[in-house]
């Protein structure tokens, strides 16, 4: 397996902005009266639409998945919305207790909110999944992994959305753990990809750059 066939978890940063972008509009009117309704009514549809996606890939359950599964699907799969929801159907047959698969079902949340057409759905994918992914944070900071997934997604999303605060402090953790990065069960292909997004994001200093590739290419990966 090679890194060029490792695809990216969300949004591009530059190239699908748009899509977040309308957004941005619907947060103006969140406390509107109307839009509280339209909420009751879109969340009803909503729970409908999971349930009957959750019944119809109820067969593909039956062998208990794994973190490893639901990691290959984030980073190896195309989505849409529907394949968004069914995976955070299938993470909700984990222990949702551990940060890294409550990490996971952030960033499919965040997945989910990419992908629906309805702006009201949208926005309530959205804040389960920055909900999700800032627990998962808090309860394994040290985690880079759990840092990466959410320094990936706060700089994909506009800046003017408020939701990119943690971009600094997790690449720091990211930097400073680098060295772990071979024995928490990520495959060197998806470590690869990591070092690869660090260099390409545009927010790390050429010094930081040059550690995070001498740490990896100096690594041995079980995976």
């Amino acid at each position: 397996m090679t890194s060029n066939k490792t695809k990216k978890l969300t949004v591009s940063t530059k190239s699908e902005l748009y899509e977040w972008s309308l957004l941005f509009p619907i947060f103006a009117c969140l406390f509107d009266e109307q839009l509280s309704v339209m909420k009751t009514k879109s969340i009803k549809i909503i729970s409908l639409f999971v349930a009957i996606i959750s019944m119809c890939n109820m067969s593909s359950y039956a062998q208990m998945s794994t973190i490893d599964d639901v990691r290959n699907k984030i980073f190896y799969s195309d989505f849409d919305l529907e394949k968004s929801i069914a995976l955070i159907s299938e993470i909700n047959t984990l222990n949702i207790g551990e940060p890294i698969v409550r990490a996971y079902e952030g960033a499919t949340e965040m997945l989910a909110a990419k992908h629906s057409w309805n702006p009201i759905s949208k926005i309530s994918f959205m804040k389960d999944g920055v909900n999700n992914i800032n627990e998962a944070v808090i309860g394994d900071g040290a985690n880079i992994e759990i840092r990466f997934l959410r320094f990936y997604i706060e700089n994909s999303l506009p800046h003017y959305l408020g939701l990119s605060k943690n971009i600094e402090i997790d690449k720091k953790v990211i930097i400073d753990h680098i060295d772990s990065i071979g024995q928490i069960g990520i495959s060197r292909d998806i470590a690869i990809y990591i070092n690869q997004y660090m260099i390409d994001s545009g927010k790390c200093t050429s010094d930081e750059i040059k550690k995070i590739s001498e740490s990896i290419a100096n690594l041995h990966f079980d995976k």
